[in-house]
Parts: structure tokens; C-alpha cells; sequence
């Protein structure tokens, strides 16, 4: 039993012993340093050369608010005492005022009876503001001189006065030449005999049969082209505003207006018809049906449309009744 003590206490001397060989320090440049600049955290490690040792290392941040910019070591020298000096160093900055204290750095070394930590002591950094910086200078960009502005002179103004003239006397010449091109193409324009409403009407639906809408499965666009066209040529020959009625409306007052072609009319009847299920019902009539819309429509303004000789001719008791009347 005495043995066993004997050779516990001879442990915990060598531990001891060891413990005391090994040493760990770590510090500053200084302690105080301004927001933005830059220092030093170093640490050495002092042990034995056949000591089995592992360093303190850190990665982006010594603590929350200091961050490492870059590192160097281990350097490894030779000391006195058959010993072996460790040294690392840490370029750390800070950009949020306050004190930090970092706690201690350790080095440990690891063997079959455990693992032993040598720590160093406690260090200390304290950043401050600049006194010329805001009462908070974390979210505000600033200079320590605002800049001066120079005075404006007449030469640097005299040339955008010139060009400003020079661009109000083109816009004036040009306006002044284009109004009176404009008004005198307007006049020649009014001076043209008008087109017979019928022209007109034929040439439209010549125009959309070109279109090709229904065969590219555009049938309400088709059918509402179709009968826009028609409703401008009876707002035109019956007096009638076709464009503001519904299709019945319309039917309506061309019945009132005095015509009484029973076929033509039923003609204009079905066409409205299937332009009112193709708008409203999505209804899609068949190649047949679209062509023969279109056909009557055509048919309608040519056997509907008549000159003023035509009435006349149509008339001969009456023209002859106003020539006596005369």
C-alpha cells in the first residue's frame, strides 16, 4: 500500500514539475486603440524540447467585435535551459467602440494519463472613437471637411445661353414651317372630291378578307371588323348612329328609316346575328358561314348603295313635278 503511495506522489511531483515548465503569455501592442486601426495580439509559448505541446490558434474573430485581418507563425526559437520558445502573432482591428477582455489563451499537451491546459492571463483592448466622428458614427458616412464649391462665371454660362438661343430659333423656324406646310396640305386634301360611301365600304371588306382572321381562329375579331364596316356605311346612307346601337337597335331604325327590302335586310340580320354569338357566346362559325358573312355583306352595300341620278331616274313624275313647280 505504501509502495502504491509512493509512486501517486511521484506522478503528481512530475506533473508539477512539468506544469511549471510550461509557459503561456498573450498581450497587445496596447491596450487602446481609435475605430479602424490596426494592432497586434500576440502569444509565446515557452516549454521543453521534448515536450509534446498544441498551440492556441483562432480563425476569423478573437472575440465578437475584433476582427483578424492576418496572422504569422509559429515561429519556433531555441531558448536558454534546453527549451523552445513559440511565438504567434494576429493583426486585429475593431470597428464597434467598447472595451473587450479576452479570456486567457491555453496551450495543452495530451498523454496516456489526460490532458493538460497551460493558460495565460487575462488581456484587455479598448477601442474609441475619433473625437472629430458623430455622436454615432456606425450608419453615417462623413467628412472631416465638406467640400467647397466654386463660383459659377460668365464664361462657363455664356455657351449654354448661346446654344439654348440657338435651339429656341430652330424650334421656332421649324414650327413655323411645318404649320404652314401642314395647313396648306390640309387645304388640298379638302379640296379632293370625298370617295362614294360604297368605295369606301367595298374597299374595307377587301381589306379584312385579306386579313385572313378567321382562318387564323380570330372569329370575334373578324365578325367585329365586319360588321364596324357595315355600321359606318348605314350611319352614312340612312343617317342612323349604327356605331352607338346594340345590333337589334340598329335593325330597328333601319326599319324605321323606310327600308322595306325584306331579303337584304334578313341578310343583315343574320349577319349581326353570328357577330353577336361570336362576341358574346364564343361561338366559331365554319369557313361556309364566315364567307358567306362577308359575301353578303358586300352584297348589301352594292344593292342598297344609289347615286343621286340614280334617285332621280328611279323618280322621273317627281323630277318633273319640281322642274313645273319651278
Amino acid at each position: 500500500m505504501k509502495k502504491y503511495l509512493y509512486i501517486c506522489l511521484l506522478l503528481l511531483i512530475s506533473v508539477s514539475i512539468q506544469a511549471q515548465e510550461v509557459n503561456v503569455k498573450a498581450w497587445f501592442d496596447t491596450t487602446k486603440i481609435l475605430i479602424g486601426d490596426q494592432v497586434h495580439f500576440n502569444i509565446e509559448v515557452s516549454h521543453p524540447n521534448d515536450f509534446n505541446i498544441e498551440y492556441p490558434s483562432f480563425n476569423d474573430t478573437l472575440v465578437s467585435g475584433i476582427e483578424i485581418l492576418s496572422s504569422s507563425g509559429p515561429d519556433t526559437i531555441s531558448a536558454a535551459n534546453n527549451n523552445m520558445l513559440i511565438k504567434l502573432e494576429y493583426l486585429i482591428t475593431s470597428f464597434d467602440t467598447g472595451f473587450y477582455e479576452i479570456e486567457p489563451v491555453f496551450a495543452e499537451s495530451r498523454s496516456s494519463s489526460g490532458v493538460l491546459r497551460y493558460y495565460s492571463d487575462y488581456t484587455s483592448l479598448e477601442v474609441i472613437r475619433s473625437d472629430i466622428a458623430p455622436a454615432d458614427s456606425t450608419d453615417v458616412i462623413f467628412d472631416i471637411i465638406g467640400p467647397r464649391k466654386a463660383g459659377i462665371t460668365i464664361m462657363e454660362v455664356l455657351p449654354w445661353v448661346l446654344l439654348l438661343l440657338v435651339l429656341a430659333i430652330s424650334i421656332m423656324l421649324a414650327y413655323r414651317y411645318f404649320g404652314k406646310r401642314k395647313k396648306k396640305d390640309d387645304s388640298e386634301i379638302s379640296k379632293l372630291p370625298e370617295e362614294p360611301i360604297h368605295i369606301i365600304a367595298l374597299r374595307d371588306f377587301d381589306k379584312l378578307e385579306k386579313k385572313e382572321l378567321w382562318q387564323k381562329s380570330q372569329h370575334k375579331l373578324f365578325y367585329s371588323e365586319l360588321t364596324d364596316i357595315l355600321r359606318t356605311y348605314i350611319d352614312r346612307r340612312y343617317n342612323i348612329s349604327s356605331l352607338e346601337m346594340t345590333s337589334s337597335e340598329t335593325l330597328e331604325s333601319l326599319l324605321d328609316s323606310g327600308f322595306n327590302n325584306k331579303e337584304l335586310y334578313e341578310l343583315l340580320r343574320n349577319i349581326f346575328n353570328r357577330a353577336d354569338l361570336s362576341k358574346f357566346a364564343k361561338y366559331k362559325a365554319v369557313d361556309t358561314e364566315n364567307l358567306e358573312s362577308i359575301a353578303h355583306a358586300r352584297l348589301f352595300v352594292k344593292m342598297t348603295y344609289m347615286t343621286q341620278d340614280e334617285k332621280k331616274e328611279d323618280n322621273p313624275e317627281k323630277e318633273e313635278k319640281e322642274v313645273s313647280d319651278e
